[in-house]
């Protein structure tokens, strides 16, 4: 976002388009961007409602809630009760509609995948078990000691799936074998 109006700037945008929610909101709050509310620090939950709502890319959903009863001005979410109406380019946009768009099939692309993405690795949700073919995560080993190392191990063991005992990788062992195989 520009530091000054709070316009995104499509420059950063191209940059952050891989990236997840929560890279994001570290990135901006270390650039000393402030938030649509002025707090300095900004969460992947604030950057995310960014990226789904329609506002900021100049439409708007008209009702998507409605008063169920004007006496207690009971407010309710419009789940097909009243009819909602979408107005395009109803004033101006803050993230570019094609860019908006890319984000959402970006999204959308996330979550048909079934397992959550992670950018902090390239190994992230990559990594199949070849014993149940659920996903390998990475996981830290002896965090607060001389010993620490993070290791791969498959996620159906943390998920209360596994029953036989699951095979690890080293962090550094998927490293040298990923290079071996991109020089062969």
């Amino acid at each position: 976002m520009d530091k000054s109006s709070g316009a995104f700037d499509t420059k950063r945008q191209k940059n952050m388009r891989i990236l997840s929610f929560m890279t994001i909101a570290k990135k901006l709050t270390g650039m000393g961007v402030k938030t649509l509310s002025g707090n300095d620090i900004w969460y992947s939950s604030t950057v995310k409602s960014i990226f789904m709502n329609e506002k900021y890319k100049g439409d708007a959903r008209l009702q998507k809630c409605y008063t169920a009863d004007f006496l207690s001005k009971k407010r309710k979410a419009n789940e097909g009760e009243v009819p909602q109406y979408y107005v395009e380019g109803s004033h101006d946009a803050i993230i570019e509609p094609a860019e908006w768009k890319l984000v959402q099939m970006e999204i959308q692309r996330r979550k048909n995948l079934g397992r959550s993405h992670n950018c902090c690795s390239p190994f992230s949700a990559k990594l199949k078990c070849s014993d149940c073919g659920e996903y390998f995560g990475s996981k830290v080993w002896h965090f607060n000691s001389k010993y620490k190392r993070t290791v791969w191990q498959c996620n159906a063991k943390f998920k209360g799936k596994a029953n036989a005992p699951c095979p690890i990788c080293t962090s550094s062992g998927l490293r040298s074998c990923s290079w071996r195989r991109l020089a062969s």
